[in-house]
């Protein structure tokens, strides 16, 4: 099977993202078109896992979901729930222990069938699980490893813009906006460069998750 044998692979280091499939889709296009246009070599769509990384916050956030939902998981199968998923992400389970924790999730929580599912479906599970990116090179692993492994720092930033300037503006509203949003950052990425934080003493908000 053919990998993008060229200076892109040294260069470009991935991107972690959120669960949008549409996202997800849209971006390894984008790499499989450029790898065509720009090296001319027709990667498969498989072969761009090391380049996309899913959030893992967003990943302890459902199953903390599923295990508080008595419909999905029976109360008293909560913490065999939790042990299996926590053996399904730890990075010495080997494809055969997998796949054993998986049809006993399947079997204890038959109503969480359709979460697990999603999850190991060929184009998320290496995403998420060790056992399967057994098809990695050792580069490719390497690469996929240091990636960022949530998007925290992006939703911050995000979700200050939608604080500041809220939702609705025209294209000159929204552009002047982005503009005077990027000259705060500048200022306050000098401040720190002279040993001046301005925003010192203000509190965040900090959230815990059940799963581990």
């Amino acid at each position: 099977m053919p990998q993008i044998r060229s200076p892109f692979t040294k260069i470009f280091p991935g991107a972690t993202m959120d669960w949008s499939s549409s996202l997800g889709k849209g971006y390894s296009a984008a790499l499989k078109d450029f790898a065509l246009e720009t090296y001319g070599e027709d990667v498969e769509f498989e072969k761009l896992h090391h380049f996309r990384r899913l959030c893992s916050v967003h990943f302890s956030r459902s199953v903390t979901r599923v295990m508080r939902n008595g419909n999905l998981v029976p109360p008293n199968k909560s913490e065999d729930f939790h042990s299996l998923v926590k053996v399904l992400v730890d990075e010495h389970t080997d494809p055969r222990r997998f796949r054993q924790a998986v049809r006993l999730i399947r079997r204890t929580c038959p109503d969480a069938t359709n979460w697990i599912n999603w999850h190991i479906h060929p184009d998320r599970a290496a995403n998420f699980f060790p056992a399967c990116q057994e098809f990695f090179s050792d580069e490719e692993r390497e690469k996929f490893h240091n990636l960022s492994q949530q998007t925290n720092a992006q939703e911050n930033v995000g979700g200050q813009f939608k604080g500041t300037f809220g939702k609705s503006s025209t294209v000159n509203e929204a552009t002047e906006r982005l503009h005077r949003f990027c000259q705060y950052f500048e200022y306050l990425h000098g401040s720190q460069k002279i040993g001046q934080w301005p925003r010192y003493g203000k509190k965040g908000n900090r959230n815990k998750y059940r799963f581990k």
